[in-house]
């Protein structure tokens, strides 16, 4: 079994955090670069010109850097190793919170309603894909035999045929040596 230190957790958060990025900036573009583009286009007095969203391109950048980090972070900490079920149900999750925020702008900015349908259903899709390439990359390996004592122990572990892992406060004798 391998064991958990530093290296690997930052290893590890790194890899889904990189894969929740591309994800997100990706999915962004094409979603409000191309698909929604005339939908933003007539509600262009709201938004920043063209040039001055360049301009002002890496705080959307951060933003997404800080969103794949959350998500990321939000799915490992869930994980429970049951595979790609639980990758779709995490990005659900995030899709629906993502849901709440559109109707609270659309409560305050003057939008169309069918442009925050295309949003909700855009942030769903979006965070669903982000949850299951998330469990993809992480497999159905548990994080219940990480060190909680260090830092950051956040790097799944493979569970062995003949010793399954299991969640340390569901079974919490269930990892000590036979």
């Amino acid at each position: 079994m391998s064991t958990c230190t530093f290296t690997n957790c930052c290893r590890t958060l790194f890899k889904g955090v990189v894969a929740s990025f591309i994800i997100f900036t990706a999915f962004d573009w094409l979603v409000h670069g191309s698909l929604l583009r005339a939908a933003s286009l007539a509600t262009a007095p709201l938004w920043r010109t063209e040039p001055d969203m360049l301009a002002h391109i890496w705080w959307l950048y951060g933003g997404q850097l800080l969103l794949a980090i959350a998500t990321t972070v939000i799915f490992l900490k869930g994980q429970e190793g049951k595979g790609v079920a639980e990758g779709v149900r995490c990005g659900g999750w995030l899709g629906v919170l993502f849901a709440g925020y559109n109707l609270m702008v659309y409560t305050t900015m003057p939008i169309s309603l069918d442009l925050v349908a295309a949003w909700i259903a855009a942030d769903l899709l979006k965070f669903t894909l982000a949850g299951t390439v998330l469990a993809r990359l992480y497999g159905t390996c548990s994080m219940a035999n990480c060190d909680s004592s260090k830092p950051m122990s956040c790097c799944p572990v493979t569970a062995t045929p003949s010793r399954p892992v299991m969640h340390p406060q569901k079974y919490p004798d269930a990892n000590t040596s036979l």
